[in-house]
């Protein structure tokens, strides 16, 4: 990335790109880029193309002010940390919450090394992202109050965060990294096959240390540590609440495929 973008970048999350990244500054970029940049699916739900080159990215989340899914958002922080040295690999995973079986390879995230030690980061798991890098040492990493691990399961790496008393998983990590083909595959399934969890769902997220918003179709969701709120909500709040909780300009008269028979 230019320094133009780095500047843009900067101004979007709300703090500077330090020169150099140590775990600290890590930490601190993670979390403001998972807070002020929303999680979204809006152009699968307009029909519309998802392209995850780095130019189309910053053009969209820069240039465009959007949010964007896990290719989108990750492909973004990867070259941001890319553009003061960090090492950044990409890795291919299976997301885990909520299913009942095995789930194709659909995820991106990305493993950084920083001060002589390997971390998760991944500012495009949604909602329940983690708000700050996870070591793969598999130590507990304590995040306002929220706790994830990196446990590892053979040749997997797993993902978990800590809920009522226990341990969840959230993805599988494969082995090894793949190469861009493969993301873009796996994009294009995401956002085109019909029974897609995109495609049928409009969605829109963001993570705060102190609560989760979500939004699935006419679903509000708001997950504190100590309590959810669930409120569903009128066809003619959904374009307010995109604008006010989640920063998305959407015009007032969109429609989505999801909600609305016509889109």
């Amino acid at each position: 990335m230019s320094d133009p973008d780095l500047t843009v970048y900067a101004a979007r999350v709300g703090m500077a790109v330090p020169g150099a990244i140590d775990l600290p500054a890590l930490q601190r970029l993670h979390q403001a880029h998972v807070g002020a940049i929303a999680f979204e699916n809006l152009d699968v739900q307009w029909r519309r193309p998802i392209r995850i080159d780095v130019a189309s990215v910053c053009a969209k989340l820069l240039g465009a002010a959007r949010g964007g899914y896990c290719y989108e958002q990750n492909t973004l922080f990867r070259e941001v940390l890319r553009a003061r040295g960090v090492a950044v690999t990409t890795r291919e995973a299976r997301v885990r919450s909520g299913a009942t079986s095995r789930r194709a390879r659909t995820h991106m995230t990305l493993v950084a090394t920083v001060d002589g030690a390997d971390y998760v980061c991944d500012v495009g798991f949604g909602a329940y992202a983690p708000l700050q890098p996870v070591p793969l040492s598999g130590e507990p990493s304590v995040q306002h109050g929220w706790v994830y691990r990196v446990r590892p399961e053979g040749s997997l790496l797993v993902l978990q965060w800590q809920r009522n008393g226990a341990w969840q998983d959230l993805y599988a990590i494969e082995p090894g990294e793949p190469g861009d083909v493969d993301f873009e595959m796996a994009n294009w399934y995401t956002s085109t096959w019909p029974q897609s969890g995109f495609v049928q769902t409009m969605t829109a997220q963001r993570a705060t240390p102190e609560t989760r918003f979500t939004l699935r179709n006419y679903t509000l969701t708001e997950d504190s540590r100590d309590a959810s709120f669930v409120r569903t909500l009128h066809r003619d709040e959904i374009v307010p609440v995109l604008r006010k909780v989640f920063g998305l300009d959407v015009p007032s008269a969109a429609r989505f495929r999801a909600l609305d028979a016509d889109a």
